[in-house]
């Protein structure tokens, strides 16, 4: 009969939504508050495979010297792929991070784990899983950009030219703010190591050799900390 069919139908999809609501969700997350309202978020790995990387969005309000109160929003990825160096969070094990402003209001939006699992906003999974790809492609570039430089004896004008291509190209191609702050950054590293190279034990500058050979040590433990997570 119609009617039963129809109701079959529509006791399937309950339960369905009954049972993909009661699943436990990989991450816990608690905060704790200190007596200024300043948040202490801790975020618990409760999956099975190491937690490399999330994302959130957090906002609070502010009050300016007239009275007038604001609300600030932020967003942010923390990637042990790509980001500055930080460890996995290992199952069972837990990471934190402070949101900004008093009284913060944050949301998880998305993780990611050593396994390929992820969990949250698509949006937000293609975000990390996006910015992985971007930041291996340029750090490949770069590897080249220096090895050349050193086989040709690039001028250092040349390298900061060729650096400043790399990171117009990284804005022209990016999805997200993301891609620029953290793969932008290996193309300004570059320009400032070069127009101002840094100090070797005894105080004198480094040569230019020198310089190519530290951003080059530098870029391959990055591209090398990337690798397991492509």
């Amino acid at each position: 009969m119609r009617w039963m069919r129809l109701y079959l139908i529509s006791l399937m999809s309950v339960l369905i939504s009954l049972t993909l609501s009661a699943q436990t969700e990989p991450i816990l997350v608690t905060t704790a508050q200190d007596s200024s309202g300043f948040s202490t978020v801790t975020i618990k790995n409760l999956g099975s495979s190491a937690l490399t990387a999330y994302a959130v969005t957090t906002s609070y309000n502010t009050r300016s010297s007239d009275g007038t109160i604001a609300a600030v929003h932020g967003e942010g990825i923390t990637d042990a792929a790509v980001g500055p160096p930080t460890s996995p969070i290992q199952p069972g094990q837990h990471g934190t991070f402070r949101p900004g402003g008093p009284y913060p209001q944050f949301k998880v939006e998305a993780a990611v784990w050593a396994d390929g699992t992820t969990f949250g906003d698509p949006v937000w999974v293609h975000r990390i899983l996006y910015g992985r790809q971007v930041a291996a492609r340029h750090l490949d570039a770069v590897l080249r950009l220096l090895r050349n430089a050193l086989q040709l004896n690039t001028s250092v004008a040349e390298i900061i030219r060729q650096a400043k291509n790399g990171e117009r190209q990284v804005d022209a191609e990016k999805e997200s703010v993301d891609e620029v702050v953290t793969v932008g950054r290996y193309y300004r590293d570059i320009q400032s190591s070069m127009a101002t190279p840094p100090k070797q034990p005894d105080g004198s500058p480094s040569t230019r050799e020198q310089t190519i050979q530290q951003l080059l040590a530098r870029f391959q433990r990055a591209r090398d900390r990337l690798r397991p997570y492509e």
